[in-house]
């Protein structure tokens, strides 16, 4: 169960990286994207599997730092999109 929790952490996290941010809604307001929210729900679901199963520090710390990667990632993927459309607008 907690490899497939990962696994979705890893799947969302990476359609993340590729989506914005903030979407318009329904009545033309900017709301977050709802993959922000699975992403966070996926993740403390696996942490609290990670937590019941008592993985030892080393093993948890390891997994912690896959996730920690993965956000990273597509973090600075997010950044560099941003970045590139804001010299393309000439808003830098």
């Amino acid at each position: 169960m907690a490899a497939h929790q990962l696994d979705e952490v890893v799947r969302l996290t990476a359609l993340l990286a590729e989506a914005p941010l903030a979407l318009k809604g329904g009545r033309g307001a900017v709301v977050s994207n709802p993959l922000t929210a699975e992403v966070r729900q996926h993740r403390a679901a696996f942490a609290a599997l990670v937590a019941q199963v008592h993985i030892e520090d080393e093993a948890s710390a390891g997994v912690a730092s896959v996730v920690s990667d993965l956000a990273r990632h597509a973090a600075r993927k997010r950044w560099s999109k941003n970045r590139s459309r804001r010299v393309i607008d000439g808003t830098a």
